[in-house]
């Protein structure tokens, strides 16, 4: 492996324990924040609730529509939704950008590839801006906005144009003199993975390995292997081969999640219509459900390389992929299904990993997928989701909601049921004794992989999202969103200790947790111990400061940088003893990325750095091995109120909030923006998710 390949490879998938110790070294000196021993290195940007450094109790609070940094960083946009900079001119930007990587060109990353996300599409800003920002108008428009219902002629259009706006892209980035970023416009490395990618063209189309290969020839699309587009790209990760790992978290909102015993697709949904939008569009085009809800694998330097959908890797609600390479020893995956009562899953490969094997890629699709069990004591176990693998599901009585969704077999065909008692999952055991006896071949268990986990005792927990290796001592930290419930099902009130219990518990509210689980032996072992790490809350209450922890990433210094995704944004909360649980989001203000330090004096404490624009999320953070630059994504500014008119604000909230030492509660006023403009400097042009990079003022 080449220097280069080796800082690319420090830099994205975080594996520094598996480096040479001197290169090891070097790498670690470098960092984004420069701080003194004992010192914090930047001033922290005001947020609503105290926090460290000065725990500050505001009676009012006025939310910027604004990305706000601290006085000794800058950020230049680097693209926004529906810029025109690839070789095809009609071919644009996509929307909702959410993971970003960057991939050398250069030794000194001052040129490089970027890979971009593009999740999905925020119904009512990019409906208001569509026709500004793209330049033509868009059928349907005003049937949408009136909840009308659609006209058949205009659907086939709408649906692809939403397909069009996910998926990813490839950026071609020089950095000048100045240090700023800019696209390489109509660079041979710019191109579009969109979700529609090959439903015209079939060169363009994506392939898939591993094994539920064999089902998807046997599919009634009659393209076998063969796979139209990527979208409901969230998260994701890097190889050690220098290609990118795209994940398809919520496909179920474009095509039907439930598959039969033998893997293929029942009960799917064609409904594209107005009271749904954008809700379903893959599925009126007559795309393969079961082909969706995988890992994507992308070489950003190789136009002319298809994109691989790794099956080994199991279907299921991918936020990310995190990776350890160890010369000599099987690749390990680390990956999070992120639902309410979703698991933890982790692949191991079969033959081992090679650092200057041109055979890499092959380990992705021949492997073990194994999902967590965690014990109330500590300690865990994988389990194997192969057809051997004994029927124990956990006890629902032990879960938030009280229910557990099982694969039904039976006259119905193959629906998914629930159970709520410890007598029904007896019953369900002494029907089912192993997963070969639900499944007709290891492919259908890995494109049910949700269920399967469920059926052979694997932890529901509190949506895991990102997944991050430490660079380090190779543990992995997961950001554990929230421990709400839903019909969907709960995580287990023994593990995750904020989950709620009932719809007012408001002394454990279910904001979510960042987890440190440690293999005992190697990365493939099948035992591991968890620990939280760092629990959401305010500090009063025993929290870090923020809420409901999202995307994380390490810097060179092993400092955790942890984005929030606060969905209930700014609900006001007057009195918090009547509030539901999830209305108490509202209390932390707009989303945030936080900077905290795993070592040194100021370990464990969490500080803002940035706060988001009205409405929005930051999400994909992601450094240059120089540690000169952060990429961010801003996702859906204006999400809620879509283009904003005129500094438009709402009325004047209060939020009851805790004061710094706990002992009492104090009333905070809030100014809270209707929609938003970002990233517009002049605060009047329509909102479009953008990406930016962040560096150090001059």
């Amino acid at each position: 492996m080449q220097r280069r390949e080796l800082l690319k490879f420090l830099a994205l998938s975080g594996v520094l324990s598996t480096l040479p110790q001197p290169l090891a070294a070097a790498a670690r000196r470098r960092t984004f924040i420069e701080a003194r021993p004992g010192q914090l290195g930047f001033t922290p940007v005001p947020v609503p609730v105290p926090v460290p450094p000065q725990m500050r109790e505001l009676s009012r609070f006025e939310l910027p529509d604004a990305l706000t940094l601290p006085p000794e960083y800058t950020y230049d946009v680097v693209c926004s939704w529906g810029e025109r900079v690839f070789i095809d001119p009609s071919e644009r930007f996509g929307y909702n950008n959410d993971f970003t990587a960057f991939i050398p060109l250069k030794a000194d990353d001052s040129e490089g590839l970027l890979w971009v996300n593009h999740e999905y599409i925020s119904a009512k800003p990019w409906l208001d801006t569509y026709s500004a920002v793209i330049g033509q108008s868009l059928p349907g428009v005003s049937a949408l906005q009136q909840g009308n219902p659609l006209a058949e002629t205009d659907k086939l259009r709408l649906a692809r144009e939403v397909l069009v706006d996910q998926g990813g892209s490839i950026l071609h980035l020089r950095r000048d003199s100045g240090g700023r970023y800019r696209v390489v416009p109509r660079s041979k490395y710019n191109r579009r993975i969109s979700g529609i990618s090959g439903l015209e063209v079939p060169g363009q189309r994506l392939v898939a390995d591993g094994p539920a290969v064999e089902i998807f020839e046997r599919g009634g699309d009659g393209l076998g292997r063969q796979i139209v587009g990527t979208f409901a790209n969230c998260s994701g990760g890097v190889t050690p081969w220098g290609t990118i790992l795209s994940c398809e978290e919520n496909y179920q909102n474009q095509v039907g999640e439930k598959v039969g015993a033998d893997g293929v697709p029942v009960g799917t949904s064609s409904a594209f219509a107005s009271d749904n939008f954008p809700d379903n569009a893959a599925a009126h085009l007559g795309l393969q459900a079961n082909k969706y809800g995988w890992v994507v694998e992308i070489d950003p330097s190789d136009p002319d390389a298809p994109a691989l959908k790794h099956t080994a890797l199991g279907r299921f609600r991918h936020e990310n992929v995190a990776i350890r390479a160890q010369e000599g020893k099987s690749l390990v995956c680390y990956m999070g299904d992120d639902r309410t009562g979703g698991h933890t899953y982790k692949y191991v490969s079969r033959k081992p990993y090679r650092a200057r094997a041109r055979t890499n890629r092959e380990l992705l699709a021949d492997g073990t997928l194994y999902v967590a069990r965690y014990n109330p004591d500590g300690t865990g176990q994988w389990l194997a989701l192969i057809p051997e693998t004994p029927v124990n599901p956990p006890n629902p009585e032990q879960l938030a909601g009280g229910i557990l969704r099982l694969p039904q077999r039976g006259d119905t065909g193959s629906a998914t049921g629930g159970v709520d008692t410890p007598e029904q999952v007896a019953r369900f055991k002494q029907r089912f004794r192993t997963l070969g006896d639900l499944y007709t071949s290891q492919g259908a268990i890995l494109i049910d992989a949700f269920l399967a986990a469920n059926a052979v005792g694997g932890t529901p927990t509190a949506r895991p999202e990102d997944l991050e290796v430490h660079p380090g001592d190779g543990s992995v930290f997961i950001a554990f969103t929230s421990g709400a419930k839903s019909p969907e099902g709960g995580p287990d009130t023994r593990i995750f200790t904020t989950a709620s219990r009932t719809d007012n518990k408001i002394d454990s509210p279910p904001h979510g947790a960042i987890y440190r689980l440690a293999e005992v032996g190697d990365a493939d072992a099948r035992d591991f111990t968890w620990s939280a790490f760092a629990t959401s809350g305010e500090l009063a209450s025993g929290g870090k400061g923020f809420a409901n922890p999202d995307n994380l990433c390490f810097d060179g210094q092993y400092n955790l940088w942890i984005c929030s995704d606060i969905g209930n944004q700014n609900q006001p909360v007057p009195e918090r003893a009547n509030a539901s649980d999830t209305a108490t989001s509202g209390l932390f203000g707009s989303n945030t990325l936080w900077f905290l330090p795993t070592e040194g004096a100021l370990a464990g404490v969490a500080y803002p750095f940035a706060t988001a624009p009205s409405e929005s999320e930051l999400t994909g953070p992601c450094f240059t091995a120089d540690g000169r630059t952060l990429f961010l994504a801003v996702q859906h500014p204006g999400e809620q109120g879509g283009w904003r008119q005129g500094s438009a604000l709402k009325p004047e909230t209060r939020y009851q909030l805790l004061s710094a030492d706990g002992k009492r509660t104090f009333v905070q006023t809030r100014q809270v923006p209707v929609g938003s403009n970002f990233p517009d400097p002049d605060g009047k042009g329509p909102p479009r998710p953008s990406v930016i990079a962040i560096r150090s003022r001059p």
